[in-house]
C-alpha cells in the first residue's frame, strides 16, 4: 500500500473513532480517486452529516437541553495571518500542539479549497476594517476536515502593526431569542422547584433536610454531563459517582430529582437507550453488539428495556 492510501485509511480510522464517541462534526477530505476507499469516505461523510442533523433537529442526544450559540474556537491573527493567540477549545478540536511563542500561519490549518478562498478574501480591501462570514474547512492533525461557517473581523489601529484579524467559529445558532426565553423560563422554574422541594423536605423529614448550594448544583450538572457523554459506562453504586463529584449519595440523588425531575438511574437508562437507538437506526452494527457497546450485559435484557421505552424492539426498528 502506497503512502497516500495509508493516509486515507488513517483518516477513515480517525473518523470512525469520532463517530463512535458521538462526535459528528468532522468530515474526511475528498480526493480525486475513484476507488473503494473513496466510496467509504463518501459513505462516512454522509453518515456523519445525517447523524449530526438528527441530533440537532430532533433532539435525540439530549431532549432536555436547548440549542444555543456555542463559540467553539477563535483565533487572533496578525497582519501576516500568523496566529498570535488561539482558544484552548480550538487547539483541542484541531489537535494542535501549541507552545508559548509559537506563531503558525492560519492557512496551514485549511484544506486546499479553503486555502484558495482565504487567499482571495485577503486580497480584497486590504487595510480596511470589516466584518463578514464565510465557510471554511479546517484540517486536523489526523487529516479530518471540519467544515464550518467562520465569522471574520479585521480591526485596524493607528499603525499597520496594530492590524489584527479575529476568526471565530460558531457551532450552531437557531431561533436564538426563542431559545433564550425558554432557557430563562426553565431556570426560573427550576429555582422555584428547588425552593418548594427544600421546604417540603424540611417539613416532612427535618433529619434529612437538604439545601443545595451553587457548588452542589455545579457538581450535579457535571455528573449529568458525564452520564450523557458516556452512557455506556456503569455508574452503580451511585455513591461512587457521588464521591467523584465531592458529595454524598443522598444529596446527588435528591439534587438530580430536584433539578431534572428524574432519578439518576432513569436518566442514565434514557441516555443509554438514546445512543442505542441512533446506532440501531443509522448503522449496520449487529444488535447484540450494540447491546454490549451501550453497556448492556445481555442482548435479551437490552431488547426488553428498549421495547419498554419505545414500544418496539430494536430489530423492528432496524427492519423499518
Amino acid at each position: 500500500m502506497n503512502h497516500e492510501n495509508k493516509l486515507r485509511i488513517s483518516a477513515i480510522h480517525q473518523m470512525l473513532l469520532q463517530l463512535a464517541s458521538s462526535n459528528f462534526q468532522y468530515r474526511i477530505e475528498r480526493s480525486e480517486h475513484n476507488d473503494e476507499i473513496e466510496g467509504l469516505v463518501v459513505t462516512l461523510n454522509m453518515l456523519a452529516e445525517e447523524l449530526g442533523d438528527s441530533i440537532v433537529h430532533e433532539g435525540l442526544r439530549n431532549k432536555d437541553s436547548e440549542i444555543l450559540d456555542i463559540v467553539q474556537m477563535s483565533f487572533i491573527l496578525d497582519k501576516n495571518d500568523l496566529i498570535w493567540h488561539a482558544s484552548q477549545k480550538g487547539l483541542e478540536i484541531l489537535d494542535i500542539d501549541w507552545k508559548d511563542g509559537d506563531k503558525r500561519a492560519f492557512i496551514e490549518f485549511l484544506n486546499n479549497g479553503s486555502k484558495k478562498t482565504w487567499k482571495e478574501f485577503r486580497s480584497l480591501g486590504e487595510g480596511a476594517p470589516f466584518d463578514m462570514d464565510m465557510v471554511l474547512s479546517l484540517k486536523t492533525k489526523s487529516h479530518l476536515i471540519l467544515p464550518k461557517k467562520m465569522y471574520v473581523s479585521r480591526m485596524v489601529g493607528n499603525s499597520d502593526n496594530e492590524e489584527l484579524t479575529v476568526v471565530t467559529l460558531i457551532h450552531h445558532t437557531t431561533h436564538q431569542q426563542k431559545l433564550q426565553d425558554e432557557l430563562r423560563d426553565k431556570v426560573m422554574k427550576s429555582k422555584k422547584i428547588v425552593e418548594i422541594q427544600i421546604e417540603k423536605t424540611k417539613f416532612e423529614n427535618p433529619k434529612r433536610s437538604v439545601a443545595l448550594t451553587q457548588e452542589d448544583i455545579r457538581q450535579i450538572r457535571k455528573a449529568r454531563e458525564l452520564i450523557s457523554k458516556y452512557p455506556e459506562k456503569s455508574y452503580s453504586p451511585i455513591r461512587g459517582l457521588a464521591a467523584k463529584f465531592g458529595m454524598n449519595e443522598f444529596k446527588l440523588k435528591y439534587g438530580f430529582r430536584v433539578l431534572y425531575g428524574v432519578t439518576v438511574y432513569k436518566f442514565h437508562t434514557d441516555a443509554r437507550l438514546r445512543k442505542a437507538q441512533l446506532m440501531v437506526q443509522y448503522s449496520d452494527i449487529a444488535i447484540k453488539n450494540i447491546a454490549y457497546r451501550t453497556g448492556y450485559k445481555s442482548p435479551a435484557h437490552f431488547s426488553r428495556t428498549f421495547k419498554n421505552k419505545y414500544g418496539f424492539s430494536p430489530s423492528e426498528l432496524r427492519k423499518n
